[in-house]
């Protein structure tokens, strides 16, 4: 790399994390060069970048050996043909600066360098950048390069978002190209925030593209070699008879003795071929999905509920919406909200909520549902994730009669949100207020 190098350079640059910066990527002094392939472009060039071994060895055991150690490096180019020239400089420049800046596209291959070359800092910061990066569109690519680099974190946080962001995940270009082992592994789960009628048109949709990528024929045959076992996975008996007729049986994904066998067994028909009705029943769950489970929070104690008796309850004749802030000490998935309500003729509510710019808009019936406390659940129309440590609002605009209602609630509650993890939610204030 030329460049033009002022004569005070040493003098101009006052600490010695400024001149590890000064140097990165600069031929002066440098000790070894790196070949890599270039990012753009699609001809496999290759880009030669300088270094410095001190700067190297200094930050990583991999590197130490390599130049100094008992069987160094004899040659001072080092082809690296697992590495590209963006993620490579990044990676570079964490080590002469403590600093990278990361993108998701290259994020998992600075992650990767990260790990080869024993640098658990940058390994961490790569790690969070990209658990707090997750989308439906890139869900599935993450899972897919986490899995092949062995890191399980990532995969755990790509997993859950799935699970819980399944049509978005699913509609996504991502998904159609997961291999089929992950795609496999996806619906041998049993939590999933989909339902099983548009689990199977994306496994359709997932069947073709393989197809048109493999330059095969778009026949049944074809679509079902490339699905392999996962066209089993699939839990038709969980779906409606309408909806296996309408859509299903006319893709011929099944042939048509394993469609009549299914028909039979959505009926409790007697089974016309026992041999392969009784294969089918070993085959394919017939066990709805769940959705994962989710932990409550109350800010109130059975001795600080009012009933709506009480002062004729709390008011909704305002026209404002009753506020509540909070924020968490981990990242959380969240769902919605209990709000609280009356019973009998008073139990109608007309409630609009707003979180993080979603809109819930509807009625809902007040019911006692496994407490004493009436009330009702406004859950949103997927889960939103709550990053810790950021504040959040949650304003309900609620139309009814006088409901029971809280005192003196806690500023903080403590929920476990796993075996092992539990989250902390503090609330700004101590009471709803009114805006």
């Amino acid at each position: 790399m030329t460049t033009t190098l002022s004569e005070d350079w040493q003098i101009e640059t006052k600490t010695v994390l400024e001149r590890n910066k000064f140097m990165f990527n600069k031929s002066l002094m440098s000790d070894v060069t790196f070949v890599v392939r270039e990012s753009d472009g699609t001809d496999e060039r290759n880009m030669y970048i300088p270094a410095h071994k001190y700067v190297l060895a200094t930050s990583s055991p991999v590197f130490f050996a390599m130049f100094y150690g008992n069987l160094a490096e004899k040659s001072n180019e080092i082809h690296l043909p697992d590495a590209d020239s963006s993620s490579f400089l990044e990676f570079l420049k964490y080590l002469y600066s403590d600093e990278c800046k990361l993108t998701v596209e290259i994020a998992i291959d600075v992650l990767y360098l990260a790990k080869k070359y024993i640098i658990p800092y940058l390994e961490k910061l790569c790690t969070s950048f990209l658990q707090d990066n997750i989308t439906a569109s890139n869900a599935f690519t993450l899972l897919s390069q986490s899995l092949k680099i062995g890191e399980e974190d990532l995969q755990k946080k790509c997993w859950y978002y799935i699970d819980s962001h399944c049509q978005e995940a699913l509609a996504s270009d991502a998904f159609l190209n997961v291999e089929q082992a992950i795609l496999h592994s996806m619906l041998e789960l049993e939590t999933l925030n989909v339902k099983e009628i548009n689990l199977f048109h994306a496994l359709v949709k997932w069947s073709d593209h393989q197809c048109k990528v493999k330059g095969l024929e778009l026949t049944s045959e074809n679509k079902r070699a490339v699905l392999g076992d996962a066209v089993y996975c699939v839990r038709y008996l969980t779906m409606t008879q309408k909806e296996f007729a309408e859509n299903v049986s006319k893709t011929a994904l099944l042939n048509k003795d394993e469609v009549i066998a299914i028909f039979q067994m959505l009926n409790d028909v007697p089974p016309s071929n026992s041999e392969l009705q009784a294969t089918l029943s070993k085959r394919i769950q017939g066990k709805p999905r769940q959705l994962k489970p989710t932990q409550r929070c109350s800010r109130f104690s059975q001795d600080q509920i009012r009933t709506s008796k009480t002062l004729g309850g709390w008011q909704y004749t305002s026209g404002h919406p009753d506020i509540l802030n909070f924020s968490v000490d981990k990242d959380i998935y969240f769902h919605g909200v209990r709000l609280f309500g009356a019973i009998g003729h008073n139990s109608r509510y007309t409630v609009e909520l707003t979180f993080n710019n979603v809109k819930v808009n509807d009625r809902f019936y007040s019911e006692r549902k496994n407490t004493l406390i009436p009330g009702f659940d406004v859950l949103l129309p997927s889960p939103v994730v709550v990053k810790k440590g950021q504040w959040y609002e949650i304003s309900a605009l609620v139309k009814g009669n006088g409901s029971y209602y809280g005192e003196r609630g806690a500023s903080s509650v403590n929920v476990l949100a796993s075996r092992s993890i539990s989250a902390i939610v503090r609330t700004l204030m101590f009471r709803i207020i009114r805006r």
